[in-house]
């Protein structure tokens, strides 16, 4: 089906002038963390690159698709660099993002601390082939008129973490970068990018013999214009092999994890099943990931990183 009806959906990503979330989202996000906050690409020392692929609420027309790839590296004992490039295609509106981070850490006796900044190239384009209009006089698009626009932002993030314990808080699009479409000065196609918060933090808890570490988590996801959401879960870690997780994510879904590492690299697969009355329509959504962690130059290890 190439033409789409979009009510609250479509007006809600296009134009952000409905409740709506306006960034991709990920269900495993410990995957995808100098996305969701900058201050994360110093938080482990061993080098990494991520591939993940989201295809989100499987048999519903138009459901977002998302691919990402991302790396991090410590350049020096206090700074980091990080990269990531995003798609994420919703029906007929399709999103880029390239992120270039950078991080800071200080480190006390008894936790470190990491700032993070990261520059923003966002890339939108709206089909206007691929849409039906719900109302005729909608100034968020113009029928069968395909148009694209590109804008910097910024996202700004700080993190606490050790060993035991880590908490985070990152603001994304701080700048509200405005995009507009089709031809200067048109009332047409405005789109108005909002601030998005992310909270979160987790403990590692360790058995006596290190070889089993459980930790609880919470993810706190808010702005403006947006319904507050939460992920609730727990990760679960075999001898830095296996690697396992639930999460509730805030009475929409139930999402389980599990995945595999061999030698300096992590297989990962996420399902959701859908609790909402989504589910009449889709039947859930499926998550893959692969990872390579590269050796520290210092200690020569490839120790996977406590998620």
């Amino acid at each position: 089906m190439r033409r789409f009806v979009f009510l609250s959906f479509l007006v809600g990503c296009v134009s952000g002038l409905l409740n709506a979330q306006q960034l991709p989202q990920f269900r495993y996000q410990d995957f995808n963390s100098i996305f969701l906050n900058p201050a994360y690409a110093a938080k482990s020392s061993v080098p990494d690159v991520f591939l993940n692929h989201r295809n989100q609420w499987v048999g519903f027309s138009g459901a977002p698709t998302i691919s990402s790839i991302q790396g991090k590296y410590a350049f020096r004992d206090d700074m980091a660099a990080g990269a990531s490039f995003t798609n994420d295609l919703t029906g007929p509106t399709t999103r880029n993002f390239i992120n270039l981070n950078y991080a800071y850490l200080l480190k006390t006796e008894s936790f470190n601390i990491s700032f993070g900044l990261a520059w923003i190239f966002a890339h939108y384009k709206v089909r206007g082939d691929l849409m039906t209009l719900h109302e005729q006089n909608d100034h968020s698009v113009i029928q069968n008129i395909n148009d694209v626009a590109w804008k910097p932002d910024a996202n700004i993030g700080f993190l606490l973490f050790s060993d035991k314990f880590y908490a985070g808080f990152s603001v994304q699009q701080v700048l509200k970068s405005k995009f507009r479409f089709y031809e200067a000065g048109s009332d047409y196609g405005v789109i108005q990018s909002a601030r998005h918060f992310f909270i979160n933090g987790g403990v590692h808890l360790k058995s006596n013999y290190e070889e089993h570490m459980f930790t609880p988590h919470l993810n706190l996801y808010m702005g403006k214009a947006m319904p507050f959401s939460f992920d609730l879960g727990v990760n679960y870690m075999y001898k830095e092999t296996i690697l396992m997780s639930m999460i509730v994510s805030g009475g929409n879904a139930v999402a389980l994890q599990a995945g595999y590492r061999y030698k300096q690299f992590v297989f990962s697969y996420a399902f959701d099943i859908v609790v909402s009355r989504l589910r009449n329509v889709s039947s859930g959504s499926h998550e893959i990931t692969i990872a390579a962690y590269l050796k520290n130059e210092t200690t020569g290890k490839t120790t996977v990183p406590s998620f």
